[in-house]
């Protein structure tokens, strides 16, 4: 069984987390260190304009599929997506995250693996790629593992906690990325608004699977919430 006080201790953590700046650290040593891996974020002030745009295409982009995952979730929540004539939209959640996923592993960090002139380990050896690089991985995980539940081959309940768990462990993970903003202020709140909302994201939805929020408006929560971080990516911007 899972136990109820995961979301709390999720959110605790993300706090926890959060309170300490570790952005401090890692920014002053990119001033007196050559770095072996190169972030797709870095301060603005040690950023050329096209990465800073480039870095705002990812995030936008990337709004627009979630905002429209956000909006095929409302679909399913609300019955349309089980209708017979209908049945098909079902699909689409799961490839909604795919292609997210693909988005992600072919924009994220150009200048490193598998892309760029930085190999495989190097790249992993810096905290905030490796960061981008989990975040991929978990929308991939997504991707599959919802495919396979509306393709009837994962039946069990416990199936369905992995999306709310995973999207309470992505906003934990993208608080400590926020860590990396720590003197870029406004950057640095954007991604704490995004991780707040993740985390709210997968609580709600865990609390949905257990039947802890039943009814109609209960059902609505989450997909709305999802939505809502598609609407923060859309409208994110590093100037």
């Amino acid at each position: 069984m899972i136990s109820p006080s995961i979301p709390t201790a999720s959110a605790l953590l993300l706090v926890a987390w959060l309170s300490i700046p570790l952005g401090v650290s890692r920014s002053a040593s990119l001033a007196t260190e050559t770095p072996v891996a190169v972030p797709s974020h870095q301060h603005r002030a040690a950023r050329p304009v096209e990465k800073i745009r480039y870095s705002e295409f990812n995030h936008q982009v990337s709004g627009m599929m979630v905002l429209a995952i956000g909006l095929l979730a409302m679909s399913m929540e609300i019955g349309l997506a089980r209708r017979p004539d209908l049945h098909a939209m079902q699909w689409l959640w799961p490839a909604g995250w795919l292609l997210l996923g693909a988005f992600l592993f072919i924009r994220n960090d150009p200048d490193n693996w598998p892309w760029g002139p930085i190999g495989l380990m190097d790249t992993l050896l810096d905290p905030e790629t490796l960061q981008h690089q989990v975040f991929t991985l978990v929308v991939m995980a997504i991707g599959v593992i919802e495919g396979l539940r509306t393709g009837r081959r994962l039946n069990g309940r416990g199936w369905g906690l992995l999306f709310p768990l995973l999207g309470i462990g992505s906003g934990v993970v993208l608080g400590l990325h926020a860590q990396v903003h720590v003197l870029s202020p406004h950057v640095y709140l954007q991604h704490t608004a995004l991780a707040l909302v993740a985390i709210l994201v997968g609580v709600s939805k865990l609390l949905r699977e257990r039947g802890k929020m039943p009814g109609f408006y209960g059902s609505l929560l989450w997909p709305a919430l999802l939505m809502l971080l598609g609407m923060q990516l859309l409208f994110y911007t590093e100037h």
